[in-house]
């Protein structure tokens, strides 16, 4: 009988033990709660505006977290969008089969149509602005209904991609006109990039510690780590610790901006910068002889070449992250254009330099979302500029009589 009692009282304690133990759990879990979410209501500003990440032609994850635009890997111009209807939903922009921005379209041109075909890099394609009808290339579009007018901006792209994207792919969509919209990643680019060859330095990123995501053999375990990764990015504690990582990277890496947009290392990168740039304008140039179209370089406007910014603008501009780089970086753009329109003026390149019309640099407006792209307004200002362009040269009239 004793035996049995002290059983069942041992019996009791430990489920009272269980019990406890639980309960201790249980209020750990609901403390660490109220914790993530009095931190989410406190969030760290994330310097990392713009999250790209990148995969490759299987759609296999390379590097990057899935963020506001995603890049796959491609022969010959290193990369180009992923199509939104591959992974739908996660992504801020309508991305088409071929990689652009904007619907599908064909390599047939319509019958009576005048086929413009736009490249260029974010500014281009309009990155942070989501209004699909609103773009630079819709802008255009609205003016004169004869006109179709295709993006094919990717973010990140030098004259180099530029000029790979033409002749490996777009020669083969019988454009009448050819545009550049062009210039800032040239310069960027090249002034940030050690041993500059005229790629994007997203080149450099891709590391060889990371082929073995590209293996079918390791897919499942790639996307057991995406699950985990995303399942604690729902937490406020771990966004929070994990953006204040990525800061301190971020500003260790500002740090070493400022060295690189000294005005010596401007002077000093000059020369390479520009004829990587110009030559490849004068191989598009020269194609387009060969092909029977018309090519414009349109260098693309900045906010520090406004005269009169908005006040939204001078706070950009103040950005205490790239203090350097907005400090020197009219004296940069200035050098560096003046230069770029010398030779392509020497070579016999149509240009127009959308920072020197009245309507961007003198305008009160808020024209830009950052330092380089531009919101609506801004988009409606190089929409006219580049239709009045194309009225002004008869580039239109005489396309209109050779498609009758």
């Amino acid at each position: 009988m004793t035996f049995f009692l002290i059983c069942d009282i041992l019996y009791i304690m430990k489920i009272k033990q269980t019990i406890f133990k639980i309960a201790t759990i249980l209020l750990i879990l609901i403390f660490f709660t109220i914790i993530d979410y009095v931190i989410g209501k406190f969030p760290i500003k994330d310097l990392n505006i713009q999250q790209f990440a990148m995969v490759s032609l299987n759609g296999n994850l390379l590097y990057g977290g899935y963020g506001e635009y995603i890049l796959q890997s491609q022969p010959l111009v290193f990369y180009k969008g992923y199509s939104t209807e591959k992974i739908a939903g996660v992504t801020k922009y309508k991305i088409n089969s071929k990689g652009f921005r904007g619907e599908e379209f064909s390599k047939i041109k319509p019958p009576g149509k005048i086929r413009i075909i736009f490249l260029g890099g974010s500014s281009m394609f309009n990155l942070g602005w989501e209004d699909d009808s609103t773009t630079i290339v819709k802008e255009l579009g609205k003016k004169d209904n004869i006109i179709e007018v295709l993006n094919c901006g990717i973010p990140g792209y030098t004259s180099s991609q530029e000029l790979a994207l033409l002749i490996h792919e777009m020669i083969d969509y019988n454009p009448d006109i050819v545009i550049s919209l062009t210039g800032w990643n040239d310069i960027n680019w090249g002034i940030i990039t050690e041993n500059y060859q005229g790629l994007s330095p997203l080149y450099n990123e891709l590391d060889d510690s990371l082929e073995r995501f590209i293996s079918n053999d390791q897919k499942i375990f790639q996307n057991i780590i995406l699950g985990f990764i995303n399942l604690l990015n729902k937490s406020n504690i771990f966004r929070q610790v994990s953006i204040k990582l990525k800061n301190k990277k971020l500003i260790q890496r500002e740090k070493e901006m400022d060295l690189k947009y000294s005005k010596e290392n401007i002077d000093k990168k000059a020369e390479t910068i520009i004829q990587y740039f110009v030559n490849n304008c004068y191989k598009m140039k020269k194609i387009s002889s060969s092909f029977s179209f018309k090519y414009i370089v349109f260098l693309q406007p900045t906010v520090v070449m406004k005269e009169t910014p908005s006040k939204l603008e001078i706070k950009i501009t103040q950005d205490k992250d790239w203090s350097i780089y907005y400090s020197n970086a009219k004296y940069l753009y200035s050098s560096y254009f003046g230069k770029i329109k010398e030779k392509l003026n020497n070579k016999e390149i149509m240009f127009v330099d959308i920072n020197k019309d009245p309507r961007f640099i003198y305008s009160n407006k808020t024209l830009f979302i950052d330092d380089t792209h531009t919101n609506k307004q801004g988009n409606q200002i190089i929409a006219e500029i580049i239709y009045q362009t194309l009225l002004e040269n008869e580039i239109l009239e005489n396309n209109k009589t050779k498609s009758e």
